[in-house]
This record gives C-alpha cells, structure tokens and sequence, in this order.
C-alpha cells in the first residue's frame, strides 16, 4: 500500500515499524551503536593498519577511501541518532 493511501492505523502502525528499523540499524538498542562500530573500525584500520604498519599494498587507496567514508556516514548517523532523540 503506498504511504499516502494509509488509514490513520495503518500510518502509525507503519511509522511506528519505520522507527524501530531505524533503531535496529543504528544499533540504538544494542550496549555499541552502529556509529560506535563505524568510528572503531575505521580507527583501527587508519592507526594500525595504514599507520603502525604502514600498508601500501593492493587496494590501500580504497582502503583510505573506506576510512574516510566510515567516518562521514558515522557523522550521519550521529545527527540521525540525535534528531531521533528529540522526537
């Protein structure tokens, strides 16, 4: 059924599905968020794995690009965690 067509049951039973997958995925329920996971990954990658070791093999340029990246979307959701926070 398309979201504009729902009864008002049907919005918030939606909604309220809606808001729990959003938690799942930020992990909001769970003792490390999804953000947390991001942020210590892609620390561990840059200090140990491109930094201690200095890794410049295969891939290291996508490696970098995943890092930076990582980073960002766990920026995201950080604001996303936030926002949800203020409903």
């Amino acid at each position: 059924m398309h979201y504009s067509k729902m009864n008002h049951n049907d919005h918030s039973a939606f909604t309220a599905e809606l808001e729990e997958n959003i938690k799942s995925a930020l992990g909001l329920d769970e003792p490390r968020t999804t953000e947390d996971l991001l942020i210590t990954l892609a620390n561990a990658v840059d200090k140990i794995l491109l930094g201690r070791h200095n890794y410049d093999g295969h891939g290291h340029e996508n490696i970098r690009y995943a890092v930076n990246d990582a980073i960002k979307r766990a920026e995201i959701l950080h604001e996303i965690h936030l926002n949800l926070k203020r409903i």
